[in-house]
């Protein structure tokens, strides 16, 4: 087992950990190829809080339960199978704009599987940090949570591994409900997360995804390498240039087609630079190999490079199943570029221009887009922008590094925008007094008299459960929402009375410590 720790901005390595509650949006359900190996990528995102500097989560172990009631040819008398063991500490709201690769396996047996099992670290597994606004630690709590650190995801439905074929799960944590914290009666705190699943089967699409590495099997002809966590000499000889089925710390191929590529001094750069053992960051969307797109930038295309599965290296049975296509390449190591955040206050007029970016009350930088090599603008969901996205208020995320000669002017890569309020649902508690299914209707008394909260098709129910053996969240329907329990609601108020629900939080009794 290793131990790493990552404290540097938007680290690389990242378990989705955090949560109870979760939905699955889809399986790779399929017959064929049902018996030998598939490949599994784990991808975590998040969403922004208001809460919250840090939510520090440290986890030991993720793997996958087989479903037992499946016609399986998966052993379960060797339990879980195991994705990712060791120990990694991330903060998550590192990941508000981007997604992270946490674990990778390409050891996957086929077959029908039904949970996600998370372990994190006892005790304090899960640190929350405050600080004031000179960045100075006001509060560092340790939530009490249940079932001893173990947490079981249960999608929606079970998720299928087809041999020779990559699976993607992605966890998309809501930080804002996810970090909801509940006073107990001694003072204590209760951490209750919320998590959205994916089970994407063929090309992930999404939030960017950020990896930190090594260069090695440099192939500048075809614009490929491999991205590994350690440099060549400190692998051992057995991993080296392949994927291990316990962790990351081996190698994803890279594929830089159409690229912006920047030094260690965040001047353009040409791929040309780029040699074996040199530290990178890359910055992109994973897809599998088998993937075809096109390529269409004019229409805002999320992922902009074509995945060609007839490589000639795309047979051989080393290689990576899962690929990284850059967007951004960082050259340098992972505190090479500045990653700061703000308000828009000046508009670029052009693709080489300057932008205002007020980092807080006190603190106002220039942003300077470069043409030469093409400074990326995307939305925070994955969409390609251009310079004219960078609108006046919007809240930005800029990777650079700062000009030797003006502390004060930020040289860019990358620019990620987003005009999303931490703040726009509003939150209602209370007790369950009646539910009619037929017109999707709850009724609870609440603090402020009783409310119907209507469901649409996009509301998501979650019922948290817990006892000392573990702690399972389940997506229900509105049939299932008992009268009596205690629920929070998470949604806006509509002009004809009705709370329109967008997220709602059944409590069990049991999940209280």
């Amino acid at each position: 087992m290793s131990h790493k720790t990552y404290t540097s901005p938007l680290g690389t390595l990242v378990l989705a950990l955090i949560s109870l509650a979760l939905v699955a949006c889809g399986g790779a359900g399929s017959s064929t190829n049902s018996t030998g190996n598939g490949s599994v990528g784990i991808v975590l995102t998040d969403g922004p809080t208001a809460d919250f500097a840090e939510v520090n989560v440290t986890i030991t172990e993720i793997s996958l339960i087989p479903d037992d009631d499946s016609d399986n040819d998966i052993d379960n008398d060797n339990g879980p199978v195991v994705i990712f063991q060791g120990e990694e500490t991330i903060n998550l709201l590192r990941l508000t704009d981007f997604s992270a690769l946490f674990a990778l396996s390409n050891a996957v047996p086929a077959g029908e599987y039904e949970k996600i099992r998370l372990q994190l670290k006892q005790p304090n597994g899960i640190e929350l940090v405050k600080r004031d606004a000179q960045g100075n630690i006001t509060e560092t709590v340790y939530p009490a949570m249940t079932g001893n650190g173990k947490l079981d995801l249960n999608p929606r439905g079970d998720f299928h591994v087809v041999a020779n074929q990559t699976l993607y799960i992605q966890l998309d944590i809501d930080a804002d409900k996810s970090l909801h914290i509940v006073q107990t009666g001694n003072g204590g705190y209760r951490f209750r997360p919320v998590i959205f699943v994916d089970i994407i089967d063929q090309q992930f699409s999404g939030k960017l995804v950020r990896h930190f590495g090594y260069v090695q099997s440099l192939d500048a002809a075809n614009n490929r390498f491999k991205l590994c966590d350690q440099p060549m000499a400190d692998m051992p000889t057995t991993t080296a240039l392949s994927l291990v089925t316990q962790s990351i710390d081996g190698c994803i191929e890279v594929v830089a087609d159409d690229v912006s590529v920047f030094d260690q001094n965040g001047d353009p750069a040409d791929r040309s630079g780029i040699q074996d053992d040199d530290m990178l960051t890359v910055i992109g969307f994973v897809r599998s190999y088998e993937e075809h797109d096109d390529d269409d930038e004019e229409t805002g295309s999320t992922n902009s490079t074509d995945a060609d599965s007839t490589d000639a290296d795309s047979t051989d049975a080393d290689d990576h199943t899962i690929r990284l296509y850059a967007e951004v390449i960082e050259m340098g190591d992972r505190d090479t570029f500045a990653i700061v955040d703000g308000s828009v206050t000046t508009e670029p007029q052009t693709a080489a221009a300057a932008f205002g970016l007020a980092l807080d009350e006190t603190t106002d930088i220039q942003v300077q887009l470069q043409a030469q090599a093409g400074t990326r603008v995307f939305s925070r969901s994955g969409q390609r922008l251009d310079y004219r996205g960078i609108d006046l208020g919007l809240t930005a995320s800029v990777d650079g590094v700062y000009s030797a000669t003006d502390s004060s002017l930020l040289k860019a890569g990358l620019v990620i925008v987003d005009s999303a309020k931490i703040d726009s649902l509003q939150k209602l508690s209370g007790t369950v007094l009646s539910v009619d299914a037929d017109s999707r209707l709850i009724t609870i008394s609440s603090d402020s008299g009783d409310k119907l909260i209507r469901l649409t098709d996009d509301s998501h129910i979650f019922l948290m459960l817990g006892d000392g053996a573990g702690a399972l969240s389940t997506v229900i329907d509105i049939l299932a929402v008992p009268v009596g329990a205690e629920l929070d609601v998470y949604g806006h108020a509509a002009t004809d009375g009705y709370f329109d629900a967008n997220t709602v939080i059944v409590e069990s009794p049991d999940t209280t410590p």
